[in-house]
C-alpha cells in the first residue's frame, strides 16, 4: 500500500525521468463493449506495454506515438543509484508523444497491490489526503478516479488495478488518460 500511494505521488517525477520503443484498434476504441461482449477482466500482463501497443495508444488519443518502453519506477531508480547499479524495469510503460503532454504513461501496480481492496485503499488515502483535488470518472471500468488533472486510477477487475497519467498536466490531460484507459480495458476483455 504505502508503495502503491508512492507510486501515485511520484508519477509526475517518475514521468519526468521516464523516456520510451516502437510498438488498431475497434472502430470506435472509447465506446464500452456491449454487455454481450463484456468479457470479465481477472488479471494484468506483467509487462505493462502489452496493455496496448504504441499504435493502439496513437488510435484511441489521436496522438501521433513515437516510442513506447518498459521504465524502472522512481524508487528503483533511488535505490539503483544508491547500489551503483543500473535500475532494473518495472510496471510502468511510457509511450512518447510530440507536442504538450510530452507521454502517456501506463503504470501497473506489483501484483500485491493490483486487487480492488489495494485499489479502494489509494483512492482512500487520496481523496483523505488532498480533498478536493480528485473526481470520480465514470464509465471506465468498474470504477476510476482522476486525480492531479492527469492520472487515472482505473479498477478493470477484481485483481486489474492500473494508472494511466500524462506527464504534464494539460487541458486534454484528462480526455487523453480515459481514452487510453478505455482502449486498454476493450483490448483485455477481447
Amino acid at each position: 500500500m504505502t508503495r502503491l500511494v508512492s507510486l501515485s505521488r511520484g508519477c509526475a517525477i517518475l514521468i519526468a525521468v521516464a523516456g520510451c520503443t516502437p510498438g488498431g484498434g475497434d472502430p470506435e476504441p472509447g465506446a464500452p463493449p456491449s454487455p454481450v461482449a463484456r468479457r470479465a477482466i481477472t488479471s494484468l500482463p506483467e509487462d505493462p506495454c502489452k496493455l496496448l501497443t504504441r499504435g493502439e495508444v496513437s488510435v484511441a488519443t489521436g496522438l501521433r506515438v513515437r516510442q513506447a518502453r518498459r521504465v524502472p519506477d522512481i524508487e528503483e531508480i533511488v535505490n539503483a543509484g544508491r547500489e551503483g547499479r543500473a535500475p532494473r524495469t518495472s510496471t510502468i510503460c511510457t509511450y512518447d508523444t510530440p507536442g504538450d503532454l510530452v507521454a502517456i504513461t501506463i503504470i501497473v501496480p506489483p501484483v500485491s497491490d493490483r486487487s480492488a481492496a489495494a485499489y479502494r485503499s489509494a483512492r482512500e488515502a487520496y481523496f483523505r489526503q488532498y480533498q478536493g483535488s480528485a473526481r470520480d470518472v465514470s464509465g471506465v471500468g468498474e470504477d476510476a478516479w482522476l486525480g492531479a488533472g492527469n492520472t487515472l486510477h482505473v479498477l478493470a477487475g477484481e485483481n486489474a488495478y492500473f494508472i494511466v497519467t500524462t506527464r504534464m498536466a494539460r487541458p486534454s490531460s484528462p480526455d487523453v488518460v480515459t481514452a487510453v484507459a478505455r482502449a486498454a480495458i476493450d483490448r483485455l476483455r477481447r
